[in-house]
């Protein structure tokens, strides 16, 4: 229903744009007396009208509403089979899936994978993490048969954290994700209901609200998970006091 509303919205703008602006042509055409200014405002005219014609699929905003609309409360389905390592070794995902709060980073074959990911951003995340991360997975799920490729992002960037290598699609499948999303990030509760849709690296607001969440789901108490100015504070005032 709120996409059917914005859609509804945005061909009512589009139609009065479109008169506006053929209102005003005619009126400058009857105004100008050169057959030359005539004919440069009937080519001008339909350039500016296509321009501010926008579609939905165009529309980042929108696009960004539809997901959020289609994945809000809805249970994102684990696939606990696929192969899991960490720095370039197998290993076991342990309680992985059955800590009461997740981040789930999925990322497809298409592109360069260590420009979505963004791996050094996310090594930020994950020592702002520390306090939290023995009750936060996250859960990185790459749609690709690279393994090599992987196992050197994260040796790179020494990042010890699981990954999933989701060969043949299973996850995907699973969750029937549309074939045009590439990468997504989620934040999941215990039972894997998703609770936000975005990605946090470079958004510190949205990471602010990821952290207002997790704090919320495990029922933290103030100053157990101090913002990263905070911690800085108070490791000083630790060191005058020395």
């Amino acid at each position: 229903m709120p996409s059917t509303v914005c859609r509804q919205e945005r061909y009512e703008r589009n139609e009065l744009q479109f008169f506006v602006i053929h209102f005003v042509r005619m009126y400058i055409l009857q105004s100008l007396d050169g057959l030359c200014m005539r004919w440069m405002v009937m080519l001008i005219f339909p350039c500016l009208l296509l321009g501010c014609k926008t579609t939905d699929k165009d529309d980042p905003t929108q696009q960004a509403r539809e997901l959020v609309s289609r994945w809000q409360g809805q249970q994102i389905q684990m696939v606990e089979t696929l192969p899991c390592r960490i720095l370039g070794r197998d290993t076991l995902a342990g309680d992985l899936f059955r800590r009461p709060c997740k981040i789930l980073v999925y990322v497809d074959s298409a592109g360069c994978t260590s420009c979505r990911m963004q791996p050094q951003e996310w090594g930020a995340l994950f020592g702002e993490m520390q306090p939290v991360q023995d009750r936060v997975s996250v859960l990185f799920v790459f749609e690709t048969p690279q393994r090599e490729e992987l196992d050197l992002m994260f040796l790179r960037y020494g990042l010890r954290y699981p990954y999933f290598q989701d060969r043949d699609e299973q996850f995907r499948k699973a969750n029937d994700f549309p074939e045009d999303m590439t990468s997504q990030v989620f934040l999941l509760e215990r039972d894997n209901k998703v609770v936000l849709v975005g990605n946090p690296v470079g958004n510190k607001a949205l990471w602010r609200l990821y952290r207002n969440q997790i704090s919320t789901m495990l029922s933290l108490q103030p100053g157990e998970w101090p913002e990263r100015e905070e911690e800085s504070k108070m490791q000083k005032i630790k060191t005058t006091n020395k």
